[in-house]
């Protein structure tokens, strides 16, 4: 599991921006804080807008580049199939090697939020995640 994590965050050829757009919202798909607190900070050194990442947390509209991340992983986390249209214009815009790595790297998150919840993990002190806010 750890090997996988390693490629997935620090060798796939998935924009660094683009990962981490996918982790975040996996993290508010699932409603895991824990995933969310370590990434939004990772989020804005991968080069993701303080606004991009409010508007990930709060569910608010996207670019289409991030929409179509939001979407891939919607699906992933939800046990539906990734759309062949969507995953096409995934393909297209960074390479069908990199589409495969955004669909495993949604997979791979929706595990460890499913891990965090099963030992109820949380960070003592984080801030409420943007969820949490209603």
């Amino acid at each position: 599991v750890r090997a996988l994590g390693t490629f997935l965050r620090f060798e796939a050829t998935l924009p660094a921006r683009i990962r981490e757009a996918a982790i975040l919202v996996a993290a508010v798909e699932q409603q895991n804080a824990f995933i969310w607190d370590t990434h939004q900070h990772v989020a804005r050194e991968a080069g993701l807008s303080d606004n991009e990442i409010q508007s990930i947390g709060s569910g608010l509209a996207l670019t289409e580049e991030l929409s179509d991340v939001r979407r891939v992983v919607q699906a992933v986390v939800h046990s539906r199939s990734v759309d062949q249209d969507l995953f096409n214009r995934i393909s297209a815009r960074y390479s069908v090697p990199s589409a495969v790595e955004l669909v495993t790297l949604a997979a791979f998150y929706r595990m460890m939020a499913g891990l965090g919840a099963a030992f109820d993990s949380a960070l003592p002190g984080a801030a409420p995640p943007p969820w949490a806010a209603g």
